[in-house]
């Protein structure tokens, strides 16, 4: 994942690798299609966000999880959260408080 804007490539090359490893540590692997239903519900559920200007990028909902520094993180919310996603995604997903105390303190 890259730090500076949580993102994730999944493409089949990805898949295929995770395919492989869930074999390893599990002794069983979901298939292709599985594996997609997956990334689709992940989706749906805010954990991935689709990134609009890259095809098979994902951002990993800074929310949960962040490999970033704190600063890094606020800034890719802010980035999220302003007009260039506007439409996109739910940006309530985005916070754990609402959308209009987000900016407050700023």
């Amino acid at each position: 994942m890259n730090a500076e804007h949580n993102t994730i490539l999944i493409n089949g090359s990805f898949k295929a690798e995770y395919i492989v490893f869930a074999e390893q540590i599990s002794g069983k692997s979901p298939n292709i299609r599985t594996l997609g239903n997956l990334i689709n519900k992940f989706v749906e559920k805010h954990l991935l966000i689709e990134d609009f200007e890259l095809p098979f990028f994902y951002i990993v909902n800074p929310k949960y999880f962040s490999k970033g520094t704190k600063i890094a993180r606020e800034k890719l919310l802010q980035r999220l959260l302003s007009t260039e996603y506007e439409g996109k995604i739910n940006k309530e997903a985005l916070l754990n408080e609402p959308l209009q105390s987000f900016f407050k303190g700023k």
